[in-house]
């Protein structure tokens, strides 16, 4: 690639070239013309000089012998070609040829305009010297009198070396001016190009990519001010793409920050954008239409729709593969380049499942609060019908409407503790607890009622445990809790044994019973408010126990499991942190 300094340079040489070109050519000409005014003032001098030597044998006429010997001497003397011519155009003397072998000259130009008007010039290819000549005739004679015509002639290329010669030196001159010129130019060009090569090398800089190049201002004054302008320019680059990229920064901050999968299509419904939350959902879907992405009828709905409304649209979409819910909006985006389309998912997976629970709960409570409020009812209403005099039947029935309002208060007290335990209304009040003394507390609790269902109910705690920080009081009810159900669906001759053991710093304390058992598909949801595993037995209890279980564990830092099957009993494991002391 030819640089600015080689053309510049090459613009000098040439230049100087064309110039001095047009100076031989001028030169040359000039020559030429000197010459062939020089070479007609020769052979007029010479031929007026022979003139004045052949004039009296002229005259006399008796003198002709001597004109071809004093055309010959002549010729010698001269160098040039001589010919004696009388006035009909007979040659009387050559200095070359023979004259008796010469044609008549008198219709020769210059013969002919020398005899009439005393001068003539003509440049003609001689038919005797086969080459192109100058002739310049003389005329000779006396008054009116006319005696003939001396000629002289040389070659017409004997200026052709002095032109040569001139041609040769301007060649010289050009070639030593071009190279010097061009020298000069190099030397010139690099003083005046090195800022602006400066310059080049910080645009391509700044065009791949860099923020920071800067010219140093030099050379002439435009070129100087050249180099503040890419500075200003520059540096204002560098401002607007800072403050982009920050911008850019901060949106991809509060696009990754928010919950909510966002993914920006284009008008064909290619994903052109994906946030976080939406690459964990479908993977890298950059460049893939959302049909083939989501494989989802329903949102494919939502896509069509949109198109054709070309206005927001929502609806709910249901991802089987993973179970998840999600409110799906589609908002078309104006002014956004290739992206159309902004699609919104709203996992409301776990907002369906709250509402699902919450209406289970208003069904649950509502069934367990109409089973006794149904049975005191009822007892109420015999007492009116009369039973009330009978004081047999009466007490009974009274006993019965006492057992129906103790289940009642039973299940307020409950409910009012579930409800202030996951308020957080009842504070937990943590204390340094041995894990021993909480076990054989809560045994100790259950051992009139085991013994009376006819169930071995024992400890077997870990000695030596390391204390742990929990209120003792929410903790025995949780376990208390535990070993109760234990006790309450295993058959006479089970047992209920309650244990403890140190696992990875944390203290697990396991309730296992040879009861009946619960079945697989159950235990997901068996820490759900009023949930029974077995409708058959809901009469036993509220089901309101392992979900105060759990959120007390939780409050506690800890976790509880639970592992069982139909007919082999199940196993309740606390796990709980434990102090560094």
């Amino acid at each position: 690639m030819q640089t600015l300094r080689f053309r510049i340079a090459l613009v000098y040489a040439v230049l100087i070239i064309v110039a001095m070109a047009a100076l031989g050519t001028v030169l040359a000409r000039a020559e030429a013309a000197r010459f062939r005014v020089a070479l007609d003032d020769r052979l007029l001098a010479e031929a007026r000089l022979i003139g004045g030597f052949a004039l009296p044998l002229l005259r006399e006429g008796g003198g002709l012998d001597q004109l071809d010997p004093l055309a010959k001497r002549s010729g010698v003397e001269s160098g040039a070609h001589v010919t004696i011519i009388a006035a009909d155009g007979v040659v009387l003397g050559d200095s070359v040829f023979d004259r008796r072998a010469l044609d008549n000259q008198a219709a020769r130009p210059e013969v002919a305009d020398a005899l009439a008007e005393g001068n003539g010039r003509a440049v003609r290819s001689s038919d005797t010297e086969r080459r192109q000549l100058t002739y310049v005739a003389v005329q000779v004679g006396e008054g009116t009198r006319v005696y003939g015509a001396i000629r002289t002639a040389l070659p017409s290329s004997a200026g052709a070396a002095g032109q040569r010669a001139i041609l040769i030196a301007v060649a010289i001159a050009a070639g030593v001016t071009a190279l010097g010129g061009a020298a000069l130019a190099l030397a010139v060009s690099a003083w005046v190009t090195r800022p602006l090569e400066a310059l080049r090398r910080a645009v391509r800089t700044l065009a791949d990519g860099a923020l920071d190049p800067r010219v140093t201002a030099g050379g002439s004054h435009e070129v100087q001010e050249v180099g503040r302008a890419f500075n200003e320019m520059a540096g204002r680059m560098t401002e607007t793409v800072t403050r982009l990229g920050e911008e850019r920064s901060r949106l991809e901050a509060l696009l990754a920050a928010g919950g909510d999968a966002l993914i920006a299509l284009d008008h064909a419904g290619t994903v052109r954008y994906l946030n976080p939350t939406a690459l964990a959902l479908f993977g890298p879907a950059a460049g893939k239409p959302l049909t083939t992405v989501a494989r989802n009828y329903a949102l494919n709905d939502l896509l069509r729709a949109a198109g054709v409304q070309g206005a927001r649209v929502t609806g709910s979409v249901a991802f089987d593969s993973t179970g998840r819910t999600f409110e799906a909006t589609l908002n078309p985006i104006t002014g956004g380049g290739d992206w159309a389309t902004l699609l919104i998912l709203q996992d409301v997976t776990e907002l369906r499942r709250v509402e699902a629970t919450r209406r289970d709960f208003v069904a649950n409570v509502s069934h367990e609060l109409r089973t006794p409020l149904a049975g005191i009812k009822a007892v109420v209403e015999t007492l009116q019908d009369g039973a009330l005099h009978d004081p047999v039947v009466a007490e009974q029935f009274l006993e019965n409407v006492d057992a129906e309002v103790d289940r009642l208060v039973h299940l307020v007290e409950e409910l009012l503790q579930l409800s202030r335990i996951e308020s957080g209304a009842a504070p937990m009040r943590f204390e340094l607890v041995a894990p021993e003394s909480v076990v054989h507390s809560s045994v100790d609790r259950f051992r009139h009622m085991a013994e009376r269902a006819s169930v071995r109910l024992s400890a077997t705690p870990t000695p030596a445990l390391p204390p742990i920080s929990a209120d003792p009081e929410r903790l025995g009810q949780a376990l208390g809790n535990l070993v109760h159900n234990a006790v309450k669906f295993t058959p006479e001759g089970g047992a209920v044994s309650v244990g403890t053991s140190l696992v990875n710093g944390y203290l697990q304390i396991s309730v296992a019973d040879s009861g009946i058992g619960m079945d697989a598909a159950d235990l997901p949801r068996i820490f759900e408010r009023f949930y029974i595993a077995d409708r058959a037995r809901a009469g036993r209890g509220t089901g309101l126990g392992l979900a105060i279980v759990k959120h007390v564990v939780r409050a506690h830092g800890g976790t509880v499991e639970v592992t069982s099957a139909l007919g082999r009993g199940s196993t309740f494991t606390i796990s709980l942190p434990v102090l560094n002391v």
